[in-house]
């Protein structure tokens, strides 16, 4: 592959990032920097992407984005600089950041980035009520096992209304293909509320009784947070684990025939999946998956859109 399509294919799956992002995790061998500028020239020619700087540094936008990076060309350096944190271009970063690392770390995972675009992947997600979508910021599918449980990772720089979480939390329980959520938080406050939030939404009659949270506080003193342990809280107790040991146990827990026991007991299961307002989902088989389901599982894992919108404007809740 050409140096100019490994970073047109390396775009296309981040939307945004810096030339360190292409040097340390986008090109498959190491080039001079007049080469690798001459390449990034080329594409800007083209229109397959567009550079701005903000913050002290350039950063390269998929060409998908031009609307926004013409919006932002319109306002003054520093003006710009305001609109990196309101336009969510800094918690873009750090999503990307994470998922390149994860790449890197695990190799044999496939992750899936749902953020920062004006067009919304409806192939991964859980369906909220009245049909929207909540998309993590990322998910990790490990193509090492059959048939894997989908892992959702939100990267929360900032504490939400407590009733969004619940109503996020319920819609991923909801979805059997989701085996758990690992929240990543920079902010020890953040982390200390996420995890009574968590706890006490596992105290609840609704909900999965192997669904787990995993939960990563990045420390600027920890040289590689992937190397440290994870508190994964699931109902009835919490406990510390190493988080690539976690990765690879929850990641491999197989669909079976069975569905989850929930919470609440198999007398109300055929409720479960209509729990939220407005909400007109299928109600789940009690308390087996029917073939259908299952297929539905194996067409999240390939990634296949099985719940296409019939309106591509729909609504999305985005972490």
């Amino acid at each position: 592959m050409s140096l100019p399509k490994e970073i047109e294919v390396f775009l296309k799956k981040w939307r945004i990032v810096t030339s360190d992002h292409f040097k340390r995790f986008g090109l498959s061998k190491s080039v001079s920097d007049d080469v690798f500028r001459n390449a990034l020239l080329r594409l800007r020619r083209k229109g397959k992407l567009f550079t701005l700087y903000l913050k002290g540094k350039s950063y390269h936008f998929h060409s998908s984005l031009k609307p926004r990076v013409e919006a932002l060309e319109k306002f003054s350096q520093e003006e710009r600089d305001e609109r990196f944190l309101s336009w969510g271009i800094d918690h873009h970063l750090k999503v990307v950041d994470l998922g390149l690392k994860l790449e890197k770390a695990f190799p044999h995972f496939q992750i899936t980035p749902n953020l920062f675009s004006d067009h919304v992947s409806f192939a991964t997600g859980s369906t909220l009520s009245k049909n929207r979508k909540s998309a993590p910021d990322l998910t990790l599918i490990n193509v090492l096992s059959e048939e894997p449980k989908l892992i959702f990772v939100e990267v929360e720089c900032t504490l939400k209304n407590p009733r969004s979480y619940e109503k996020k939390w319920l819609a991923y329980e909801r979805d059997l293909t989701v085996k758990a959520v690992l929240y990543w938080t920079f902010d020890r406050y953040i982390t200390t509320r996420l995890e009574s939030l968590m706890k006490q939404h596992l105290q609840g009659e609704e909900g999965r009784e192997d669904f787990e949270f995993g939960l990563v506080h990045e420390s600027p003193f920890v040289e590689n947070s992937l190397h440290s342990n994870a508190s994964i809280i699931r109902s009835g107790y919490s406990k510390p684990i190493l988080l690539s040991k976690w990765l690879e146990t929850a990641s491999k827990k197989m669909l079976t025939a069975c569905s989850p026991i929930p919470r609440f007991g198999h007398e109300k299961i055929n409720n479960f999946t209509a729990m939220l307002s407005g909400s007109k989902q299928t109600p789940l088989p009690l308390p087996c998956l029917s073939t259908k389901d299952q297929e539905v599982a194996k067409a999240t894992v390939r990634g296949v859109c099985f719940d296409p919108p019939s309106d591509n404007r729909k609504e999305v809740e985005e972490g």
